[in-house]
């Protein structure tokens, strides 16, 4: 099981840049701005979960197809 934990906070990088950088959009604004964009442009469910956006969904089939070696070298 991958135990790592992909939680961030920006607190300290929005306080460094607080005279510089104030962030226009919100999560929800932001997430909003996706949705969007993958319906206007037909990405699908399917697709998002897939090799097309996923990377190691991806190499694991170049593995599978013989034109990625076990070092992730094209053959």
């Amino acid at each position: 099981k991958d135990s790592r934990s992909y939680r961030v906070s920006f607190a300290r990088i929005l306080g460094e840049l607080a005279e510089y950088f104030r962030p226009e959009w919100g999560l929800e604004r932001g997430g909003r701005e996706l949705v969007d964009f993958f319906k206007e442009t037909g990405f699908t469910e399917a697709e998002f979960a897939g090799k097309k956006a996923i990377r190691l969904q991806q190499l694991k089939e170049l593995l599978a197809q013989g034109r990625l070696n076990a070092g992730l070298r094209w053959t």
